[in-house]
């Protein structure tokens, strides 16, 4: 399975947000990118939302769902998307390696509980320990 993050922050801490993002993907993907849990979901879309405390949940919204998607090459494919809602406050001042601390362990907590409707034969709960544990992995920094 496909595993990326992104992220919709305000601008001045999109660069550090990017490093500590960055540095998760890299760590959890080689863990879970051979991984098949069925139901033709190919690909993992973490996304970091922090806006303001009021307008967070109206720009994580779109990416609270299971849905088809397009690459840049025209291919079609299942994507299954998290946001985790972060106030401003509390990313203002982190360095990367505490912001990665930070959306690691936020993102397995939201794994915590199935969030939505998913495809009739995706195996949710080996998914979500197994993200979990390369959360935990690339929260302390060994993976």
């Amino acid at each position: 399975m496909l595993v990326r993050f992104t992220s919709v922050v305000w601008e001045d801490v999109a660069d550090v947000v990017l490093v500590a993002l960055t540095a998760i993907g890299d760590q959890v993907a080689p863990l879970i990118e051979k991984r098949n849990y069925g139901a033709g979901v190919d690909a993992f879309l973490g996304v970091l939302v922090s806006v303001d405390d009021e307008d967070n949940s109206r720009f994580a919204k779109p990416h609270n769902r299971l849905g088809t998607v397009t690459d840049a090459k025209g291919r079609r494919f299942k994507q299954l998307s998290m946001a985790v809602e972060l106030s401003p406050d509390l990313l203002a001042g982190q360095t990367a390696g505490e912001l990665r601390r930070l959306f690691a362990q936020e993102l397995a907590h939201r794994l915590n509980e199935r969030p939505f409707r998913l495809a009739r034969g995706f195996d949710w709960t080996s998914f979500s320990v197994d993200l979990q544990l390369a959360l935990g992995a690339a929260e302390r920094g060994d993976a």
